[in-house]
């Protein structure tokens, strides 16, 4: 044999030793990274948007920063965790924010200190409220996938990606029995400093844009900038999952001052971060997204309030910042999207001019005032773009289904025909009152409205099921 065909077939040999030898764990592959000398970051899978799990080996014990959200898989990392650093003095674990994907791992470190912001053990508690029902959710979706699976080709990556996302929601079953809330056990409202002898992690609030509770963790000796899930500017997965928005929430509680200022003193730091770390392993992030973000976040704040001291309109401020017009940089980047950006702009304007929900207000005048007089108030509030109120496609929708769980259709089809009027390019608007109608009894409209729904998104699933279904009992 020749040289050149030994050294050819030894290296076929040893990529083949590689895929046959690659490490699993709970039926996903297991991947290891190292970040730095003293840093390395663990995940599980090839195409879910699993949480990253960042361990640090200091002086004073090893550090983790969040975990899957699957305690079961947690105790598994843990141990690779170990062999991989060679030792096993577990001190502390951070958690990023309030999220399960990052939090509901904790009970594998109770033996540790939980560091976390002041508002993460009151979001943990929220979502944990909302568990069963998302383990119903979670039940009914693996046997729709299940079904998928016997249509796919075997060998497929799309039957790889079903395979995956099916043994993931089994994982998320399994464990929710043994779940145990095990909440953070000190906690910090702007920053704090641990001094881990030969090395120092600095901890800043940065909430209000993901959740309430968001930090970034700069480690200044080993060059890293931990984010969590507020930002991505690469996707290496078309299932970017929680990176998947970039957007300032009405429901979710900030102080973009304090934010900012955090921030900025980030940036002006850049020479000491070698590195940006997302919360998520399907996610990258360069200096240049960091900065671009903040910068969208502060040109917002402050471009609005002016806007808003200067008499502008809600319509008028929408058209001057418009993301094409405002942040060129920023259209097509991972997490920004036309109508997310909206409800950007609207946070914004309601955080300038103290609006509240017009959907909530609605309801409210309905009890007191009756229905027809709250419609025409809201009407008027509408025509006359009032700074008392803001209206939101998402918010009317739910109080039409609202009213349909109350029993109050008349009530239902007529907040689902303000949306419209007032989202005239949204499909799941005319899904929505196509159903209301259907539910009275008028299905020759549901029809028309379902077949609008449909002209605008060709895949809204809902509505076709829903034509078939008519169209099956008028045979």
């Amino acid at each position: 044999m020749s040289v050149r065909r030994f050294v050819i077939l030894g290296a076929l040999l040893a990529v083949f030793a590689c895929q046959v030898s690659a490490e699993t764990v709970d039926g996903m592959t297991l991947h290891i990274e190292k970040l730095s000398g003293k840093a390395i970051r663990v995940w599980v899978g090839d195409y879910q948007s699993t949480t990253s799990v960042i361990a640090l080996a200091t002086q004073k014990g090893i550090v983790v920063v969040d975990t899957t959200g699957l305690h079961g898989l947690d105790v598994k990392l843990r141990e690779v965790i170990a062999r991989e650093l060679g030792r096993s003095d577990f001190k502390y674990l951070i958690n990023t924010h309030q999220h399960g994907d990052h939090t509901y791992g904790n009970q594998v470190y109770a033996d540790c200190e939980i560091i976390a912001h002041e508002k993460c053990a009151a979001g943990m508690k929220s979502n944990v409220a909302v568990s069963a029902e998302i383990a119903d959710y979670n039940k009914k979706r693996i046997g729709e996938l299940e079904e998928e699976l016997k249509k796919a080709d075997g060998n497929s990556e799309e039957s790889k990606k079903l395979r995956e996302n099916i043994n993931f929601l089994q994982l998320l079953v399994r464990d929710r029995d043994s779940f145990k809330l095990t909440l953070p056990t000190k906690t910090f409202a702007d920053k704090m400093k641990l001094d881990l002898g030969d090395m120092t992690l600095e901890l800043y609030y940065a909430g209000g844009i993901h959740s309430a509770s968001d930090i970034f963790i700069m480690i200044p000796e080993e060059g890293l900038l931990l984010t969590g899930d507020l930002m991505a500017d690469k996707w290496l997965t078309d299932v970017p999952g929680c990176l998947a928005t970039f957007m300032i929430r009405t429901d979710v509680e900030r102080d973009v001052p304090l934010l900012l200022k955090n921030w900025e003193s980030l940036i002006a730091r850049k020479d000491e971060i070698n590195r940006y770390i997302p919360g998520h392993w399907n996610g990258e992030l360069s200096y240049e997204g960091f900065e671009n973000r903040y910068n969208y976040v502060k040109t917002m704040y402050k471009g609005i309030e002016q806007a808003v001291k200067d008499g502008k309109k809600f319509s008028e401020i929408s058209a001057d910042f418009a993301l094409e017009k405002r942040f060129p940089e920023l259209v097509g980047s991972p997490g920004f999207f036309p109508e997310r950006h909206a409800t950007s702009v609207r946070t914004v304007w309601c955080d300038a001019t103290g609006a509240k929900s017009a959907a909530e207000a609605l309801y409210s005048m309905i009890e007191k005032a009756g229905a027809e007089k709250a419609f025409k108030k809201l009407e008027t509030a509408y025509a006359d773009e009032s700074n008392a109120l803001y209206f939101d496609e998402r918010e009317f929708n739910a109080l039409g289904y609202r009213f349909i769980n109350e029993q109050k259709l008349p009530e239902a089809i007529a907040v689902f025909e303000i949306n419209v009027k007032m989202n005239p390019e949204s499909w799941n608007v005319y899904d929505s009152l196509a159903e209301a109608h259907m539910l009275n009894g008028d299905t020759e409209l549901a029809v028309k409205l379902y077949n609008k729904s449909l002209a605008i998104n060709p895949d809204n699933e809902n509505g076709k099921q829903m034509l078939e279904r008519i169209k099956t009992a008028k045979k």
